[in-house]
């Protein structure tokens, strides 16, 4: 699965070799991938009470769960995308007991960690814990402990 993963984002470096354009391309490719979505499900292995997905790729994950794997269908969180580029977050925690509950990031990429850090904050601020985040793809030249990904740009390139 690693291979078929690898694939897809060499595909996308050959025709981006960074930017907006190569993320929207690379989220595209990764947001309908049944096979890495089921790949991320089966790897969480932390004890969680909630999954946080967000924006074209956390819809289609909850959809994806909905259809195959009802029985964790009501642990998906799904709010709003485009948060990396300052938009506000929907207030989930208002629909959601989240206090005391372990709480899960999963996205398709991360760069900045924009995203992360306002799902995170959201976490803390309304007493749930936040667990972790997990990834496809890393792009950020720092690597951050709490950011499971599966494969990291500079890992495999000098910055």
């Amino acid at each position: 699965m690693k291979n078929y993963l690898e694939n897809i984002i060499s595909s996308t470096l050959n025709k981006y070799i960074e930017g907006e354009k190569f993320f929207d391309e690379l989220d595209y490719s990764l947001r309908n991938d049944e096979k890495l979505i089921k790949m991320i499900l089966e790897d969480i292995k932390e004890e969680y009470d909630y999954l946080i997905v967000s924006g074209h790729f956390g819809n289609n994950f909850k959809q994806y769960c909905k259809n195959k794997l009802n029985n964790i269908s009501n642990k998906i969180i799904l709010v709003n995308g485009g948060l990396r580029n300052d938009k506000k977050l929907d207030e989930f925690w208002k629909n959601y007991d989240i206090e005391n509950k372990n709480i899960i990031f999963i996205d398709d990429t991360y760069y900045s960690g924009r995203t992360k850090e306002k799902i995170k904050s959201a976490i803390i601020k309304n007493n749930g814990n936040y667990i972790k985040t997990y990834v496809f793809y890393d792009g950020c030249k720092n690597k951050c402990d709490d950011v499971f990904s599966y494969y990291r740009y500079f890992d495999h390139f000098e910055g």
